[in-house]
């Protein structure tokens, strides 16, 4: 991205998680997996993701003609067994579709920034001053997921309840295997809160 560096995303939450450290406010961290579930994405999803972020259709139906008309097939005794259709994700290792799975994560981006405008988490807010305090609820970065919120079990049933629902939605998959919650400061309870 033009004026943009692979290093933003890390300093940013660097700089969020160093002020709140200082503040002595409490908070959570959430970093999360996302399966890297290409042939799980739904389709309707991703094509109304696109129509929200302006494509015209005559690039939609070519990006949908690029999905939908890729053939399978199955390796058995080393021999490809048949040729099938799918209904559903992207083939993994064509460059064209690690574009479209970011672009689907901007869904879960849309919907966390709902979240945070209905007060459903609260972000990390960075600056004593009013008039000057930025709150970063959340920081993406291709298949990189930071979560901001506070220490309260309301606050993280909340995400949890937008995560279940982009999981839905999307067909994609969050690990939460592998996916980490840190505690920002002292968290009353972190156990309640995983």
């Amino acid at each position: 991205m033009k004026n943009r560096q692979i290093t933003d995303a890390s300093m940013i939450a660097n700089e969020v998680l160093d002020w709140k450290l200082k503040s002595g406010e409490s908070g959570i961290l959430c970093k999360l997996n996302i399966k890297k579930d290409f042939d799980q994405l739904n389709w309707a999803y991703l094509i109304n993701i696109l129509k929200q972020m302006g494509f015209r259709d005559r690039w939609i139906r070519w990006i949908f003609f690029c999905i939908s008309t890729v053939k399978l097939s199955v390796l058995v005794n080393r021999s490809l067994v048949g040729f099938f259709s799918s209904k559903k994700g992207l083939r993994q290792g064509d460059p064209l579709f690690s574009f479209l799975f970011i672009l689907a994560m901007e869904g879960l981006s849309q919907m966390l920034t709902k979240a945070k405008e209905l007060q459903w988490i609260q972000g990390l807010q960075v600056g004593s001053d009013p008039s000057t305090t930025l709150t970063v609820p959340h920081l993406l970065y291709a298949d990189d997921t930071l979560i901001f919120c506070g220490a309260d079990s309301q606050q993280i049933s909340n995400l949890n309840i937008t995560l279940m629902v982009f999981e839905f939605i999307s067909g994609l998959h969050i690990n939460m295997l592998k996916s980490i919650i840190y505690p920002v400061n002292e968290v009353s309870n972190p156990r309640g809160t995983s």
